[in-house]
């Protein structure tokens, strides 16, 4: 019985609606992922060696949901530094660039086009700090979106000025993406740095989408059912 009434209040916690946003938070200089991400373009946060900061506005790492992993985006954390800029916000943005796999190289073009923003341009941070670290972007509600399996987004970070930024990146570590700035064409993508891909230090957390864990404990009532 306290099995039962115990998925009967997770069903329901499930479908209370949550304020959408973000809050982030300075973890400091971590020598790992706390906790273990489920994807990580670099294997520790204080492995990339090079800061890259905005050029016209726009940085970016891609990522891409591979099959088995879970699909709600939880938090993403990425490893800066930088004097920031505590006058100018960044605007935090999530483009779904779709199945890129047959991208030529696959997971990792050239160039990628700015799209609509799954985040509706309502998630903004200001960043003023001069200490190496990580910051977590903790995503709750709204924003928590369902991603699609076997296609790749795009993290993007906007709006900053030039110079006072800096997100560490490492070499071309991870099979699934890399790091993007603006083009000198409008709208669009470049690597970083030209000709070449790199990748950011970001470590991305998934978690269990709200049906995946009803669709369980539905399961696990059946199965008590049919044990009694």
């Amino acid at each position: 019985m306290k099995k039962l009434i115990f998925c009967f209040v997770l069903v329901a916690a499930l479908s209370v609606t949550v304020y959408g946003g973000m809050i982030p938070t300075n973890t400091g200089q971590n020598v790992a992922w706390t906790p273990t991400p489920t994807i990580a373009t670099e294997a520790l946060p204080s492995t990339p060696g090079t800061g890259e900061s905005f050029v016209n506005g726009v940085i970016s790492e891609t990522f891409t949901v591979l099959s088995g992993m879970q699909t709600k985006l939880d938090k993403i954390a990425i490893t800066i530094a930088g004097a920031g800029d505590p006058t100018t916000p960044y605007t935090l943005r999530l483009l779904d660039l779709g199945d890129l796999s047959g991208a030529a190289p696959a997971y990792k073009p050239a160039t990628y086009n700015d799209g609509v923003d799954l985040w509706g341009g309502t998630i903004s941070w200001t960043f003023n700090g001069t200490a190496r670290a990580v910051v977590e972007f903790d995503l709750t509600g709204a924003d928590e979106k369902v991603l699609t399996v076997g296609h790749t987004y795009a993290f993007e970070l906007t709006g900053g000025p030039n110079g006072n930024f800096f997100w560490y990146r490492g070499g071309d570590d991870y099979a699934y993406g890399c790091m993007y700035d603006q083009s000198a064409t409008a709208g669009v993508r470049d690597y970083i740095p030209r000709g070449a891909p790199r990748t950011a230090g970001t470590a991305i957390y998934l978690i269990p989408e709200p049906a995946t864990i009803t669709l369980l404990c539905l399961g696990g009532l059946a199965l008590l059912r049919k044990r009694s």
